[in-house]
């Protein structure tokens, strides 16, 4: 099952000519708010306990573009609405040949901004 049309989608024209061939993507799900309304990521691929069994968010990712995909271990048609419609992601493409993400926890999206220097406002909307 996957979020985006079949293939890849292409990355953003501004972002495209940066995406080098080593360069490596990193992506989050939001999982949810805190009682602080802070957003609650977590790093893909992850595993998620549905009613209906085990499946994983999970992606894919060229030069040229990225899929994300829903992988349960059980009947595709069974995977309920709301875990595949109004998903929320954060995509980082990270250079490689950056050595200060190498010491970064890159399962904590926090870090791996505040290591690259960024923050909420340079992230952009997938609409955008």
């Amino acid at each position: 099952m996957i979020f985006h049309r079949k293939g890849y989608p292409p990355y953003p024209a501004d972002i495209k000519p940066l995406v080098l061939p080593n360069d490596k993507l990193l992506v989050y799900r939001l999982e949810g708010v805190t009682d602080n309304n802070l957003d609650i990521w977590r790093q893909l691929p992850q595993p998620f306990f549905a009613d209906q069994g085990l499946l994983y968010y999970n992606f894919e990712f060229t030069q040229d573009g990225y899929t994300l995909l829903v992988e349960p271990e059980f009947d595709a048609n069974l995977v309920p609405a709301d875990l595949i419609q109004k998903q929320v992601f954060r995509i980082l493409v990270v250079p490689t040949d950056l050595g200060t993400i190498a010491k970064v926890d890159t399962a904590n999206l926090n870090a791996v901004m505040n290591g690259l220097g960024i923050s909420e406002k340079d992230i952009r909307n997938g609409s955008n």
